[in-house]
């Protein structure tokens, strides 16, 4: 299953080569899968969608490419915003590298985020005990906090 991460690149991609979008493959080669839940990145827009099982049909998140990183929640696939004050105007490319460098943590069931690595591993030795999960956009499931920093909270798995 290719991650968030993958598919704007792929967009990024696509953009550079003067391809047109409108043109880039199915709706199956645009999906990510967040633990069941679908979102879908609309290549023509640059934004993203995801189905609404109650109303039965494909709903604007609001969000673009290099915007937000998205996540399963328990009420569904959900998104919170990753850019920094002024970020937004960046390139489009620099924007998605820069949401490909960050992450969200659920902790003891709060979500926060999202962070820089040096965030989480504050927020981890600052809540010695708690439950930490991990998301990042370069993954597609959930990685807990000790699975995610390994042996040392510099040198995250990819």
């Amino acid at each position: 299953m290719r991650s968030q991460l993958d598919l704007e690149r792929q967009l990024c991609y696509w953009l550079a080569g003067g391809a047109d979008p409108r043109a880039a493959g199915t709706v199956g080669d645009w999906t990510l899968s967040l633990e069941g839940d679908l979102v879908v990145l609309n290549p023509h827009l640059q934004r993203w969608v995801f189905y609404d099982a109650v109303h039965g049909g494909w709903v604007d998140s609001g969000m673009v490419v290099g915007e937000a990183i998205f996540v399963p929640t328990s009420a569904g696939a959900g998104a919170r915003r990753a850019l920094r004050p002024g970020e937004e105007r960046w390139a489009l490319e620099r924007r998605v590298e820069a949401i490909g460098a960050r992450l969200l943590a659920a902790c003891d069931g709060q979500l926060f985020g999202a962070l820089e690595h040096a965030e989480l591993w504050a927020l981890w030795a600052a809540r010695p005990g708690a439950e930490l999960r991990v998301w990042t956009p370069y993954r597609t499931s959930w990685l807990d906090g000790p699975g995610y920093f390994g042996s040392s909270p510099a040198a995250p798995q990819t």
